[in-house]
């Protein structure tokens, strides 16, 4: 009886130390040019709980809330995945603030830090070699959090 019971013990403590959802944010480039778009996307691994987009009401949203979720069974191990991204639009300079959002389970409310991307004009570059360093820098810059 007391080995069934360290059993369940030890299955228990194994559940509750691997069931922490993994928070990313991922944001298309930190900088970016008046009247050009930058991407925010939310990704939750292995989460069972509810995710509470930032309020975008101010802000200039051009496609989005978007979501996605995926499912895999491999190899006897599950992994379960979300994702909610938006585009933004920088109209003007200055900086575009994502407030923070947040992610609810069971057992805790998980913040997510609010995101901040600078909007400001070219450096003096003809438009199609600013649009070529633009997707360069874009590709280069991805930014990953993990909370």
């Amino acid at each position: 009886m007391i080995k069934y019971f360290l059993v369940f013990k030890l299955v228990l403590i194994t559940m509750i130390a691997y069931g922490q959802p993994a928070i990313s944010v991922e944001v298309s480039a930190d900088t970016i040019e008046t009247g050009k778009t930058v991407e925010i996307k939310y990704t939750i691994q292995n989460g069972n709980g509810k995710f509470s987009m930032p309020v975008l009401d101010s802000l200039p949203v051009v496609s989005g809330p978007n979501s996605s979720s995926s499912f895999m069974y491999q190899n006897g191990e599950q992994s379960y995945s979300q994702s909610y991204s938006f585009v933004l639009l920088g109209l003007e300079d200055g900086t575009l603030r994502v407030p923070e959002a947040s992610y609810v389970t069971e057992e805790e409310i998980i913040f997510i830090e609010p995101v901040e991307i600078v909007v400001g004009k070219a450096m003096g570059q003809s438009a199609a070699t600013s649009e070529n360093t633009e997707s360069k820098l874009s590709k280069s810059k991805r930014e990953k959090r993990v909370f």
